[in-house]
């Protein structure tokens, strides 16, 4: 009984209401470049929306492009130039699609 009470207060104590993993969702590698764009689904937390979170590594560095929050698809994405990313974005509970273009440096 004593290690049922133990267990149950285990779970209580270390139990997430919001789900803290991102998980990577593509990996692009930029044209003419040695560098490549990661896109990760951010989950919703307690203060903000799940979001699409584009960044950058180039020399081992990794920074935050852009953030779009309230999405958690990528539909498609592709290079329109060495320069414009365009990006395919939705929202799965609402049916939302939209396209964005970044211009990358």
């Amino acid at each position: 009984m004593l290690v049922l009470i133990a267990f149950v207060g285990y779970k209580l104590a270390t139990f997430s209401i919001f789900d803290t993993e991102f998980k990577e969702l593509k990996t692009i590698k930029m044209p003419n470049s040695n560098s490549k764009l990661i896109i990760y689904h951010l989950p919703s937390n307690a203060s903000s929306q799940d979001f699409i979170q584009i960044r950058k590594i180039e020399n081992q560095v990794e920074t935050v492009i852009e953030n779009f929050e309230n999405y958690d698809l990528v539909n498609e994405v592709f290079f329109k130039n060495d320069s414009i990313l365009t990006i395919v974005i939705s929202k799965s509970l609402i049916n939302r699609i939209d396209t964005i273009e970044l211009k990358i440096k």
